[in-house]
């Protein structure tokens, strides 16, 4: 089975690809800056669909920030920024339903955790646990190593390993306070 996994941004844009669970190719799309949006847009579905033309896939998985998706104000990104990212995730929706891929999107902190590495990891350590536990070999940027996690929450799903998440236990919420019956009023003659 050969997934796709995307993380997807205007700025830049990850890709990887993985074959029966193997990081077989890894890419990551910068677009220049200097660059109005729309043709940083059109390098970003240009780039996609040569990769899917050369490289015919089962599945994709997406990377999705909740944050991006209402256009919330982050460290490091604003609205503007959000609405962007949000067309760049449409143009993805859109290409995948054209080609009649099955797409699966989910947060960072999914692909993370099926792969044991912390939510707050920097790209280092992710690059590193995408080598050893993809068998990657090559050089990889955070984009795509991280494109190669959100592949690898699809690859589990078909697979049926999802039991392989770690266990989080959260305390159960205190008990909502008693209700005192009411004393029914006494009719006093």
């Amino acid at each position: 089975m050969r997934i796709l996994g995307i993380d997807p941004g205007y700025a830049t844009f990850g890709l990887g690809l993985l074959k029966d669970g193997v990081a077989v190719r890894a890419l990551t799309v910068a677009t220049d800056a200097s660059l109005p949006f729309e043709e940083r847009f059109g390098c970003i579905v240009d780039e996609l669909e040569r990769f899917l033309d050369a490289n015919p896939v089962d599945g994709v998985a997406m990377e999705i920030q909740r944050g991006a998706q209402t256009g919330t104000q982050r460290v490091g990104g604003t609205s503007a920024n959000a609405t962007r990212v949000i067309e760049v995730v449409g143009a993805v929706r859109l290409i995948c339903r054209r080609r009649g891929l099955p797409l699966l999107e989910s947060q960072p902190a999914t692909g993370r955790a099926m792969m044991g590495i912390d939510l707050s990891a920097t790209d280092a350590q992710v690059i590193r646990a995408v080598r050893a536990q993809l068998k990657w070999s090559g050089d990889i940027k955070g984009h795509a190593a991280d494109a190669l996690v959100q592949a690898n929450v699809l690859h589990r799903r078909a697979f049926g390993r999802v039991s392989m998440l770690p266990t989080v236990t959260r305390p159960k919420p205190p008990a909502p306070p008693k209700r005192r019956a009411r004393k029914k009023a006494e009719v006093v003659s």
